[in-house]
């Protein structure tokens, strides 16, 4: 549910135009939300019981005189869902099957580490996390004519296959056996599977996204989410693609063209900033 409203300011808490503290301490609750790449205007982000609460700075070209009353800024509350995509064996395990292929992600490692930290700050801050699985049914009838083409030798290893540990979650993430899982046979995980009904249902209006491959599986994701109307923030230390480079163009195209806000976990993204307080 959206529940947008100016709730009273209260003292030492409030948001000037650029985003910063205006007076008093900093909020503890509150973290930046804005990447370290791109153009975007700062947001912060506060957990709470009644929901994830998403401060944004004064619309450009408002100005506040000296003797006037600084505006009130606006506060959507929203709920927010972590969506982690195919970080998978296959695809960031060195002893899987694109590592097998030499198609191995240049700082996968890094990406896996830091998205691990990204779901367990979740976790404590009570925001949903969704996991995506990209795997084919045995026979592979699901894996359509173009992937075959694309990639012949990942059906010749039988590569991410339904219940193969290939196609599994890689462990640092601790994906158990309760948690929400979207298994996909496409790039685009909105693509014929149940996840826009489930974040529907879960009353998620915003998603914070990270996984794997950046320009390839997260990119069209994320495009589809964009054009679902679904607010995206990408982390993008979480990510990774074959090339660095890759990884970074696609990330260039996500923040120049607004599709996505960029953040990242070691620049200070956290969901669970204010758990504790709560």
């Amino acid at each position: 549910m959206v529940d947008r409203a100016r709730p009273r300011e209260e003292p030492g808490h409030g948001l000037g135009d650029d985003g910063g503290q205006r007076s008093g301490g900093q909020d503890p609750r509150a973290r930046s939300r804005a990447g370290t790449t791109g153009s975007l205007h700062p947001i912060s982000i506060e957990v709470a019981p009644s929901g994830v609460v998403v401060r944004r700075p004064s619309p450009p070209g408002v100005t506040v005189g000296v003797n006037d009353p600084e505006p009130v800024p606006e506060v959507d509350k929203v709920t927010a869902a972590l969506l982690v995509v195919d970080m998978q064996n296959g695809f960031c395990h060195p002893e899987g099957s694109f590592a097998r292929m030499d198609m191995g992600l240049e700082g996968g490692d890094i990406a896996v580490r830091n998205a691990a930290i990204a779901v367990k700050q979740a976790r404590r801050a009570g925001v949903p996390v969704v996991f995506t699985r990209h795997v084919y049914r045995p026979g592979r009838a699901d894996e359509g004519r173009a992937l075959k083409v694309s990639s012949p030798a990942l059906a010749g290893l039988d590569g991410l296959a339904a219940t193969s540990w290939d196609a599994q979650v890689v462990d640092e993430l601790e994906c158990g056996p309760e948690d929400l899982v979207v298994d996909k046979v496409r790039f685009d995980a909105f693509q014929w599977t149940s996840l826009e009904p489930l974040l529907r249902g879960l009353g998620v209006t915003d998603l914070v996204v990270c996984g794997v491959i950046t320009n390839i599986c997260v990119e069209s994701t994320v495009r589809s989410a964009f054009m679902r109307d679904f607010p995206v923030t990408l982390l993008a230390d979480c990510c990774a693609a074959k090339t660095r480079r890759l990884h970074e163009l696609s990330v260039e195209v996500l923040s120049s063209y607004e599709l996505a806000e960029i953040a990242e976990i070691t620049a200070g993204f956290d969901f669970s900033a204010t758990a504790d307080a709560a």
